[in-house]
């Protein structure tokens, strides 16, 4: 069944729902303990200022579902655990300052999540454990600082676009790299970064990480 917004208790599939919608602020509260599909949910829906605080438990289909919401600012805590893809989740949202917790650590398509979106500045805690695909997901994300990785990194990921990452961030990174559950797979991190290290924990990571089969490349260590 698809969407009525009187009764969706039912519905399991909300793809497209409001698409390129240029006149809804907010989404109404609605029934979604069943939804599996939210592909295209919101995409396009230029004046949507923030994130449904919606049930996404059942979710598998999380792909394109709030892309080019331009007036998007802030993304509290999102639950997509079920969730097999969220490729371009949050693509082209180019007012986005700040995400929260975003768990969607079964997803092995991460593909472009983050893509374009220049002023977010702050990603407070991501576990993408099972991605396998993270192609260009911080691509333009050029005031990015702080971000916080939960879990392990398990695939190629480029964060060379984001020139501004903070200490801690980039320890962050490190630390979920040399968690990998891949240690015998060949895997690329790639920086545009020149830091201070501290104790020389960032070269200790880097190490670790070395052992595990990553080729890390732009970080530069003083």
């Amino acid at each position: 069944p698809y969407i009525k917004y009187n009764d969706t208790e039912n519905v399991t599939n909300m793809k497209s729902a409001f698409y390129k919608n240029d006149s809804v602020n907010e989404i109404p509260i609605v029934n979604t303990s069943k939804v599996i599909d939210f592909y295209y949910f919101c995409n396009g829906a230029k004046t949507l200022q923030s994130v449904p605080d919606l049930d996404y438990s059942k979710a598998e289909n999380m792909s394109c579902a709030f892309q080019n919401c331009k007036k998007l600012k802030k993304v509290s805590d999102l639950d997509l655990n079920n969730a097999d893809t969220v490729s371009y989740l949050f693509a082209g949202c180019e007012g986005l300052n700040r995400v929260e917790r975003i768990q969607a650590r079964k997803a092995t398509n991460t593909k472009s999540m983050f893509n374009n979106c220049p002023y977010v500045v702050t990603i407070a805690a991501l576990d993408i454990s099972g991605s396998d695909d993270g192609s260009t997901m911080f691509y333009y994300c050029a005031n990015l600082k702080n971000i916080t990785f939960e879990g392990s990194i398990n695939l190629n990921i480029d964060f060379s676009a984001c020139t501004l990452l903070t200490y801690e961030s980039v320890k962050s990174i490190l630390t979920a790299c040399s968690n990998t559950t891949k240690p015998t797979v060949s895997k690329t991190l790639k920086f545009s970064r020149t830091l201070t290290d501290q104790n020389g924990e960032l070269a200790a990571l880097i190490a670790d990480c070395n052992t595990k089969r990553w080729t890390i490349s732009g970080l530069t260590l003083e």
